[in-house]
Formats: C-alpha cells, structure tokens, sequence
C-alpha cells in the first residue's frame, strides 16, 4: 500500500475579485421576499405553518453571527432587537406546540420587523462571501447545539 502525503487540497480562488462582489440583485430580492412573506404570512394569520417559523428563525441566527463570532455588526446596538426577535419566536413556537395558531405580539413583529431591515442592509452592503460565510458558521454552531442537545440526554432506568 502507497503512504499519503500530509498535504491537504487548498481552496484556489478562479476569480480573486470575487470576495468583493456584493450578492446579486435577483438573489437578494429573492431572499428578502421570501423571508418578508413569512413575515407577513404570521402576521395577519393567513394560516401560518412551521417553515415561515424557520424562516424567521434563520434570519435570527443569522443576523447573531454576523454580530456575535463575525463582528460585522455592533453588538451593542443589535443585540437588544436580536433578544426580543429571539423571545417572539420562541414564544410563536410554544404557542404552536401547544396547538394553537403561530402568532406573535406587536412588540415581537416590531423587533422581527426591524432585524429584517437589518438583514437587508446586511444583503446589500456586505459580500455574498461573506454572507455565505455567516450562513456556514450559523449551521455549523445550530449543528454542534443539536449535537450537544443528543449527548445530554436523560437516563432511564427499566
């Protein structure tokens, strides 16, 4: 058998300017409305579902990263609309688990409001890299709380 070498494959770059390219106009306008129609979808209670909750929940957490581990946003400035935006959805989701409609109070659509506006000037100001980035750390950190969340489970004795 032929030994291997230590070296691991680089990633190159085929367009060295592409780090500077803001995300695409149709790409943005494509990710604001759909998180702009889940919004909407829960607030006026046209029969919400699930997925509009996540929807919400990705810009959350999102937005966390770009303003907690990426530093790209203040967090001083950010972290109060990130707290109430954050209690809103989990506050829709215990409602939805105990099987009533997923709705959310006017201080929490006001917060979800403005991270959404955050968000956008987020799209239109920063790298689609870096936004891809911000994405790949966020799945990553939501990846290794699932992790710990299995190998913490309770015992049960028989």
């Amino acid at each position: 058998m032929r030994k291997r070498g230590h070296r691991k494959p680089q990633f190159v770059f085929n367009d060295p300017l592409s780090i500077f390219r803001p995300v695409a106009v149709k790409t943005r306008n494509a990710v604001m409305l759909r998180y702009l129609s889940a919004l909407e979808s829960i607030a006026t209670g046209s029969n919400p579902t699930m997925e509009e909750l996540k929807d919400l929940s990705d810009v959350v957490n999102v937005c966390e990263t770009l303003a907690g581990s990426m530093g790209r946003m203040d967090r001083k400035e950010v972290g109060p609309i990130i707290n109430d935006s954050v209690s809103a959805i989990v506050d829709a989701a215990e409602r939805y688990r105990a099987g009533k409609t997923i709705r959310m109070d006017g201080h929490g659509l006001e917060a979800i409001r403005t991270l959404l506006d955050i968000y956008r000037q987020c799209l239109e100001r920063l790298s689609e890299q870096e936004m891809t980035m911000a994405t790949d750390i966020t799945c990553r950190r939501l990846e290794q709380y699932r992790k710990r969340q299995r190998m913490d489970a309770t015992v049960v004795q028989l």
